[in-house]
């Protein structure tokens, strides 16, 4: 019943692939990237050392340019498509 829901939603919604994009490309990136790297340093910030803060800061860096880039790039394929 979920699937089919989200595959009515995704027929009937004008651009749903748009917003799907713009989620996924901001929301997701911060999920799997920025914050599990985030929540390691916080955690055990008394126990690493400085390759691990390196990794650390590298994973989380990395996310943010990808978020920013991702949704840089879904918001300007959503304004194309809406003019």
């Amino acid at each position: 019943l979920l699937v089919l829901g989200v595959s009515l939603v995704a027929i009937f919604v004008p651009n749903f692939a748009d917003f799907l994009s713009l989620v996924g490309s901001s929301v997701c990136v911060i999920l799997s990237f920025v914050l599990p790297a985030t929540f390691h340093y916080l955690v055990f910030k008394e126990e690493i050392d400085w390759r691990c803060l390196l990794c650390d800061g590298a994973i989380v860096v990395f996310g943010l340019v990808i978020a920013v880039t991702g949704t840089w790039s879904s918001l300007l394929n959503m304004l194309r498509h809406s003019a």
